[in-house]
């Protein structure tokens, strides 16, 4: 018996699935494949048939890489979790243990980083770069801290902590949440 839960899927056999949807990760292997697909096509175009078939199997498998989505999975009942890539109908990733989870916390992570490049000979431009991450992190019985997953939008971060929440049934703490009632209730200068 399946149910969803905020768009997610909650299966009753302890199998929580948080799909975080397409994050481009592959984008440069696809484009790359497609490049490839039409050197392969070009070459069966003009007169090697041979490499029309393989210029069809570069070009699908392009197309795959390019709805390939992330998420991370719990087993509850197995007491593990893993972070996957899914090409297709196929979940890749790595099962790490989680055993006795007492508490689970979503927290912000920025990280600010410039960079400088040449557009010109002699000149050299800073460029900023702002990536903001939404971390959940689960704490077990050891006081040991999991960080899960690094999610790239908080609406999916703060289901995937209500998916952890009820599944494992164990308090929670949006220190994000938290941060924002505390501005909004800060006074105005």
């Amino acid at each position: 018996m399946e149910f969803r839960l905020s768009g997610q899927n909650l299966s009753m056999s302890g199998i929580i699935d948080i799909n975080e949807g397409r994050t481009n990760n592959y984008l440069i292997h696809g484009v790359g494949l497609v490049i490839l697909s039409l050197f392969l096509l070009a070459m069966g175009l003009a007169g090697n048939l041979i490499f029309l078939l393989p210029a069809l199997g570069a070009f699908i498998f392009a197309v795959l890489l390019f709805g390939a989505t992330n998420g991370v999975e719990f087993d509850i009942d197995n007491s593990r979790y893993r972070v996957y890539g899914k090409i297709g109908t196929r979940k890749t990733g790595i099962w790490k243990k989680l055993v006795n989870p007492q508490m689970a916390v979503l927290a912000i992570y920025t990280d600010n980083s410039s960079t400088e490049f040449a557009p010109a000979m002699g000149v050299a431009m800073p460029t900023q770069r702002k990536v903001t991450t939404y971390d959940l992190q689960v704490i077990d019985d050891l006081g040991e801290k999991h960080s899960i997953h690094d999610f790239l939008k908080y609406s999916v971060a703060r289901k995937a902590l209500k998916a952890v929440e009820e599944g494992y049934s164990i308090p929670v703490k949006d220190k994000i949440a938290e941060k924002l009632i505390s501005n909004m209730n800060k006074p105005r200068r």
